[in-house]
Protein backbone atom coordinates (compact mmCIF):
# COMPACT_ATOMS: atom_id res chain seq x y z
CA UNK A 1 0.00 0.00 0.00
CA UNK A 2 2.88 2.33 0.74
CA UNK A 3 4.30 1.79 -2.77
CA UNK A 4 0.92 2.65 -4.29
CA UNK A 5 0.78 5.81 -2.22
CA UNK A 6 4.27 6.81 -3.41
CA UNK A 7 3.24 6.28 -7.04
CA UNK A 8 0.07 8.30 -6.52
CA UNK A 9 2.12 11.13 -5.02
CA UNK A 10 4.51 11.07 -7.98
CA UNK A 11 1.60 11.27 -10.42
CA UNK A 12 0.04 14.10 -8.45
CA UNK A 13 3.36 15.96 -8.50
CA UNK A 14 3.64 15.50 -12.25
CA UNK A 15 6.28 12.80 -12.28
CA UNK A 16 4.74 10.46 -14.81
CA UNK A 17 6.04 6.94 -14.77
CA UNK A 18 6.64 5.13 -18.05
CA UNK A 19 4.21 2.31 -18.82
CA UNK A 20 5.10 -0.94 -17.08
CA UNK A 21 2.48 -3.35 -18.46
CA UNK A 22 1.02 -4.26 -21.81
CA UNK A 23 -2.34 -2.81 -20.76
CA UNK A 24 -0.72 0.54 -19.94
CA UNK A 25 0.95 0.58 -23.36
CA UNK A 26 -2.37 -0.25 -25.03
CA UNK A 27 -3.96 2.75 -23.31
CA UNK A 28 -1.04 4.94 -24.37
CA UNK A 29 -1.18 3.95 -28.05
CA UNK A 30 -4.95 4.40 -27.99
CA UNK A 31 -4.48 7.96 -26.75
CA UNK A 32 -1.58 8.75 -29.14
CA UNK A 33 -1.99 6.51 -32.20
CA UNK A 34 0.16 8.70 -34.47
CA UNK A 35 3.19 8.85 -32.16
CA UNK A 36 6.06 6.68 -33.37
CA UNK A 37 7.80 7.17 -30.03
CA UNK A 38 4.97 5.43 -28.18
CA UNK A 39 4.84 2.55 -30.66
CA UNK A 40 8.61 2.05 -30.57
CA UNK A 41 8.58 2.05 -26.77
CA UNK A 42 5.86 -0.60 -26.93
CA UNK A 43 8.06 -2.67 -29.27
CA UNK A 44 11.01 -2.25 -26.90
CA UNK A 45 8.84 -3.42 -24.00
CA UNK A 46 8.29 -6.74 -25.82
CA UNK A 47 11.93 -6.99 -26.88
CA UNK A 48 13.09 -6.72 -23.26
CA UNK A 49 11.39 -10.03 -22.56
CA UNK A 50 12.46 -11.63 -25.89
CA UNK A 51 8.93 -11.55 -27.30
CA UNK A 52 10.02 -10.94 -30.88
CA UNK A 53 6.77 -11.98 -32.56
CA UNK A 54 4.78 -9.65 -30.33
CA UNK A 55 7.18 -6.80 -31.11
CA UNK A 56 6.67 -7.51 -34.81
CA UNK A 57 2.89 -7.48 -34.31
CA UNK A 58 3.15 -4.08 -32.59
CA UNK A 59 5.21 -2.74 -35.50
CA UNK A 60 2.65 -4.04 -38.00
CA UNK A 61 -0.20 -2.46 -36.04
CA UNK A 62 1.73 0.81 -35.85
CA UNK A 63 2.32 1.16 -39.59
CA UNK A 64 -1.31 0.25 -40.25
CA UNK A 65 -2.66 2.61 -37.60
CA UNK A 66 -0.49 5.73 -38.03
CA UNK A 67 -2.22 8.24 -40.28
CA UNK A 68 -0.91 8.18 -43.86
CA UNK A 69 -0.18 11.92 -43.62
CA UNK A 70 2.28 11.27 -40.78
CA UNK A 71 4.89 9.78 -43.08
CA UNK A 72 7.87 10.58 -40.87
CA UNK A 73 6.20 8.83 -37.93
CA UNK A 74 5.58 5.73 -40.06
CA UNK A 75 9.17 5.84 -41.32
CA UNK A 76 10.44 5.91 -37.71
CA UNK A 77 8.46 2.75 -36.95
CA UNK A 78 9.70 1.09 -40.14
CA UNK A 79 13.28 1.92 -39.18
CA UNK A 80 12.78 0.33 -35.75
CA UNK A 81 11.14 -2.68 -37.38
CA UNK A 82 14.01 -3.05 -39.85
CA UNK A 83 16.48 -2.91 -36.95
CA UNK A 84 14.45 -5.60 -35.17
CA UNK A 85 14.53 -7.86 -38.22
CA UNK A 86 18.23 -7.20 -38.78
CA UNK A 87 19.08 -8.16 -35.20
CA UNK A 88 16.61 -10.98 -34.52
CA UNK A 89 15.02 -11.98 -37.81
CA UNK A 90 16.07 -13.77 -40.94
CA UNK A 91 17.24 -12.24 -44.24
CA UNK A 92 13.83 -13.15 -45.65
CA UNK A 93 11.89 -11.23 -42.99
CA UNK A 94 14.24 -8.26 -43.33
CA UNK A 95 13.69 -8.22 -47.10
CA UNK A 96 9.92 -8.51 -46.67
CA UNK A 97 9.76 -5.53 -44.28
CA UNK A 98 12.05 -3.47 -46.52
CA UNK A 99 9.90 -4.13 -49.59
CA UNK A 100 6.77 -3.24 -47.61
CA UNK A 101 8.37 0.00 -46.40
CA UNK A 102 9.40 1.02 -49.93
CA UNK A 103 5.96 0.18 -51.31
CA UNK A 104 4.01 2.09 -48.63
CA UNK A 105 6.24 5.18 -48.40
CA UNK A 106 8.03 7.67 -50.60
CA UNK A 107 10.96 5.61 -51.87
CA UNK A 108 13.24 8.64 -51.89
CA UNK A 109 12.93 9.25 -48.16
Amino acid sequence: EKAAQIQENKIIQGENLPPQTEQEFEKLVASSPDSSLVWIQFMAFHLQSCQYDQARAVAKRAVDRINFREENERLNVYLAWLNLENAFGSPETLDKVLKDAVQRNDEYK
